[in-house]
């Protein structure tokens, strides 16, 4: 059985406060999303990713605002936050601290990638979802304002982006995004994320505690080794054959590399919980395919690059193997079936 992917409750408890603070019953939130409040006490606990992301697809209707997600992001209050930022907070410079958060993004949501790139004259904070599955626009839209307030907080109001990035197509609401991120805006990118002059790395941090930096990193490197170690050998390869598909270059050499073991070892491992490398690929491919056509704006062409096929017509091979139909015939119905 394949081991849900999963969220630090410090991530949940910000949005979930913030709906209620804005008005939203609990008894509300927990008939569309079965969490509760009482649930989401420890900072350290982990829920399955899927609840979350039905909060955040809802929280639109909850509250009658499409923008609801950037409302709630400049709002929300980091009480709460999470060993990630609560140990961000507490190294010296602004550089240290985006390279804590990306080593132990882990901890808090699975299913985004995130990343630190610095170049010599501007630098890009970001977040990568590994699938469309799993992208909900008021929660991205929540954690980039969440990222803007954590700039300002440290570096002062008068911190804008050089650009701002977006996972998504441009929503209806784009004069919200130039009010709260005052500057140029790109969608459709592969990645959501902020970027900003190289200068600011250097800042201080207002008031680190080496001491309290120490007891925070060895409390973060115990979650992180407790969370690999309860996941099964075929949930990393899932996770790394989902994260590389496009790449093109997915492969079991690839993945033992990867995983610091030899071809072998995974070929052994996967065996021992029986299933095989070339199923898991197909299970992952096959999960992908049937998410991508349900979006419009996405070709059957590009889906087929997406999932690491070669050629497009390998894909409708696989296609209809899998569903008996190529991907054209299952688009349509599934456009018929929501109609």
């Amino acid at each position: 059985m394949q081991q849900p992917f999963t969220i630090g409750v410090g991530w949940v408890n910000r949005f979930y406060q913030s709906l209620m603070d804005w008005g939203v019953s609990e008894e509300k939130i927990y008939h569309l999303s079965k969490l509760r409040q009482k649930d989401l006490k420890n900072t350290d606990d982990r829920i399955p990713i899927e609840h979350f992301i039905k909060l955040g697809r809802v929280a639109p209707e909850l509250t009658g605002l499409p923008e609801i997600g950037l409302i709630l992001g400049q709002q929300a209050s980091f009480k709460n936050i999470g060993i990630i930022f609560k140990l961000a907070i507490q190294c010296e410079t602004v550089r240290e601290s985006l390279h804590h958060v990306v080593r132990y993004s882990n901890l808090g949501n699975e299913v985004a990638k995130a990343r630190f790139d610095e170049e010599k004259d501007f630098s890009e904070w970001s977040e990568q979802y590994i699938s469309s599955r799993y992208l909900c626009i008021p929660l991205v839209e929540f954690e980039c304002c969440q990222k803007l307030k954590v700039f300002h907080s440290v570096l002062g109001k008068n911190f804008h982006p050089v650009q701002a990035k977006f996972q998504y197509d441009q929503p209806d609401y784009i004069g919200k995004y130039l009010e709260i991120f005052q500057a140029p805006l790109l969608f459709n990118q592969e990645k959501s994320g902020i970027v900003f002059d190289s200068k600011f790395l250097t800042m201080p941090n207002p008031n680190p505690d080496p001491y309290i930096k120490a007891i925070l990193s060895r409390h973060a490197e115990n979650l992180s080794r407790d969370l690999e170690s309860s996941k099964g050998f075929k949930d990393k390869v899932r996770m790394i054959i989902m994260n590389n598909l496009e790449s093109g270059k997915v492969n079991l050499d690839m993945i033992a590399k990867k995983l610091n073991v030899s071809s072998r070892t995974v070929y052994r491992q996967l065996k021992a919980e029986n299933i095989s490398y070339k199923t898991l690929l197909n299970d992952v491919q096959k999960q992908l395919a049937q998410t991508y056509l349900k979006e419009a704006s996405i070709s059957i062409n590009d889906i087929s690059f997406l999932l690491g096929f070669s050629e497009a017509s390998a894909f409708h091979r696989a296609f209809k193997r899998w569903f008996g139909m190529n991907p054209g015939q299952y688009r349509r119905k599934i456009g018929k079936d929501h109609s």
